[in-house]
């Protein structure tokens, strides 16, 4: 199997190139021809047949599949430094899009998309067609930490511009002339991914603009970090995950603040610990109260807090128990 970068690289035709499969093995075979890296199957067993019409236009390849049910699935991550999309509309029956814990069920005009880099499964569970596009992700008017929150997320095509995508689509497959030459080939490609990235666009114009903006990207990883101080498992790596941006876009964002992720959660346990041992009876092990906070080795927890305030954990509470009872 090839990786996503690889198939857009070594598909050749620029005519539609029809393949029709009247099993399971031919059609994987037909798929992975395609240099498609997934895994197709029909859970239960049972008869299968399918035509798969592709088309190129430099980087973009536009692909009908026409089938009976069976599921495709991306099982681990691609190793490609750039990756790319694959949007699908559905043209008949109904699909399921399922990536990054969201599932979009599409009926006839529905679109959606997935990270064609990172694992997703596609789910027919009835005769269907389905056009796929897929592109650079580099092309897209929007970065990938944007993009990451609408994956498996359906765009109802009975409204707005969904009708002249679905069209548009299939004539690129099924009407467009030969564009001659490489230029004329990418003009045909921009174009459509221009078309995808305005649809994209005008149905989440505001999620996008609440996403792009830094105060909401701090804000949103402050509340996550605040929330799950107790994990030893909260690294800056688990934040940005949770926020599906990379962890350089992240780190970046703190540092405008003067911080770091690391530092910021850091600074948010040791302050919860300082008021827990101000609170805590003298019984209570202060390796117990750095635990509570995700600070599991006593040692480290020691260690840190003295840096922050001065004094050992154990220090600190024997020194403000004093205070508090001299000025009582």
């Amino acid at each position: 199997m090839q990786d996503d970068g690889r198939e857009l690289e070594t598909t050749a035709a620029l005519a539609p190139a029809t393949v029709v499969a009247g099993n399971l093995e031919e059609w994987r075979g037909a798929v992975h021809a395609d240099h498609l890296p997934v895994v197709v199957d029909v859970p239960g067993g049972g008869a299968f047949s399918g035509t798969l019409t592709a088309r190129r236009f430099d980087e973009l390849v536009v692909r009908e599949f026409e089938a009976r049910p069976h599921v495709v699935a991306q099982t681990s991550p691609l190793l490609t430094d750039e990756g790319c999309y694959k949007f699908g509309v559905q043209l008949d029956g109904y699909s399921l899009f399922c990536q990054d814990g969201r599932e979009a069920a599409l009926t006839p005009g529905d679109l959606a998309f997935c990270d064609a880099t990172r694992p997703y499964e596609l789910v027919f569970r009835e005769t269907f067609r389905m056009l796929t596009v897929m592109f650079p992700k580099a092309w897209f008017s929007f970065g990938p930490d944007t993009m990451a929150h609408f994956t498996a997320t359906r765009f109802s095509g009975r409204q707005g511009a969904g009708p002249l995508v679905a069209k548009t689509l299939w004539d690129v497959v099924h009407h467009a002339a030969d564009p001659h030459g490489r230029q004329a080939q990418r003009e045909v490609a921009r174009t459509v991914v221009g078309l995808l990235s305005g649809y994209v666009g005008a149905h989440c114009a505001d999620e996008i603009a609440t996403l792009t903006a830094p105060e909401t990207l701090f804000s949103r990883a402050t509340e996550f970090i605040a929330t799950h101080l107790a994990d030893p498992q909260l690294t800056p790596a688990a934040v940005a995950r949770s926020q599906h941006v990379s962890l350089r876009l992240l780190q970046r964002e703190f540092a405008a603040r003067s911080t770091s992720v690391a530092g910021w959660i850091r600074e948010q346990r040791l302050t919860r610990c300082r008021r827990d041992l101000e609170r805590s009876d003298a019984r209570v092990p202060v390796g117990e109260v750095g635990a509570r906070w995700g600070l599991i080795d006593a040692g480290t927890f020691s260690k840190a807090f003295k840096a922050a305030y001065g004094a050992s954990p154990r220090e600190y509470r024997l020194v403000h128990r004093a205070t508090a009872q001299h000025t009582a």
